[in-house]
């Protein structure tokens, strides 16, 4: 088995990037232009063409739930790799039953037409590497392992499950080689603030109070670079078809010390305000991941601690509300 940490890799091949205007997928967009491989974007909604650190990034829109369009845009990249990082999140807290359909429409379907377009094609790519995540284990047993019987418990969870068998089982009866990686919860630069993290960020910069649980359950929470590297890993390791590998930090931290952290870090005038949120059915007291095999298949370990990925995302706070300032 061989694999490579850096882009050069990557080299002079043809990418393909699903949900590239995502969290994840702008920060694989980012991490490969410029490091020499021929980089495109696909995102559901339509954007400006990209350009980061001064490469042309060749941008196409098109929802994956649109089997048409993913198959006519699969046909004129001819990826050499494909990261398929497109999700639909906003069911993630969702029970209503139209809330599964939402969720498997783009996370199984959209990830089906993706396997069948990329089948189809003329030449087929050398990886796909789909991205799925540790709500897939739900109540099983932590910190969860790759060979676990999952147990979802959200539509979101339920659909990324489904995806993966679905992944799983397309790699062996037509031996398209893709792989998942389940990601522990991500944080960084860019994401949404209806996430814990960036949405507490966003409530010490202003000040004022933050309503949350009591904050006793732990989580494993993995940086956006680390999780990066991880993939373009995947992507340049052979052997790795069919496979599941998780991403975890290797550690579980109780929200409530991680909301005390950002509060720290930031120095602001907020007032937590714990216990002011009831717990939700997904609220489940540990979620944190088993990851010898990424360590093992990938010679990957998240190197990026808690308080430094913390820092660096609140510095990214901190500046782009300083250009909004200054451009407004």
């Amino acid at each position: 088995m061989e694999s490579a940490s850096a882009n050069g890799r990557l080299n002079g091949q043809v990418v393909l990037v699903i949900g590239a205007t995502g969290f994840l997928g702008s920060h694989v967009v980012e991490r490969l232009a410029g490091g020499g491989a021929v980089v495109h974007a696909l995102a559901r909604r339509s954007f400006a063409g990209l350009a980061v650190r001064g490469e042309a990034v060749t941008s196409w829109t098109g929802d994956i739930r649109d089997e048409s369009i993913v198959d006519r845009i699969v046909k004129q990249v001819e990826p050499d790799v494909v990261f398929h990082t497109a999700a639909n999140t906003d069911v993630r807290l969702a029970s209503s039953p139209g809330a599964f359909a939402d969720a498997f429409e783009t996370n199984v379907r959209g990830t089906l037409n993706v396997l069948l377009a990329l089948a189809r094609a003329r030449k087929p790519p050398r990886v796909v590497v789909r991205l799925g995540g540790i709500e897939e284990y739900g109540s099983g047993a932590v910190p969860s392992d790759e060979t676990q019987r999952e147990r979802p418990i959200s539509p979101y969870s339920a659909s990324q499950v489904a995806a993966t068998h679905l992944c799983q089982s397309f790699f062996l009866q037509t031996g398209l080689p893709v792989l998942t990686l389940r990601p522990a919860l991500m944080y960084g630069p860019g994401q949404s603030p209806t996430f814990f993290i960036p949405g507490l960020i966003e409530r010490a910069l202003e000040g004022g109070e933050f309503r949350m649980t009591a904050g006793d359950q732990t989580r494993d929470f993995v940086f956006v670079a680390d999780v990066v590297e991880a993939c373009v890993r995947a992507a340049t390791t052979s052997g790795l078809e069919g496979a599941v590998i998780n991403l975890g930090s290797g550690c579980e931290y109780r929200i409530r010390d991680v909301a005390a952290m950002i509060v720290r870090l930031v120095g602001g005038p907020v007032r937590l305000s714990p216990g002011a949120h009831q717990g939700r059915k997904i609220d489940l007291p540990r979620l944190a991941l088993d990851t010898d095999a990424a360590a093992r298949l990938l010679g990957w370990r998240a190197t990026t601690s808690l308080e430094d990925g913390l820092s660096q995302t609140i510095a990214h706070e901190r500046a782009a509300r300083a250009r909004a300032i200054q451009n407004s």
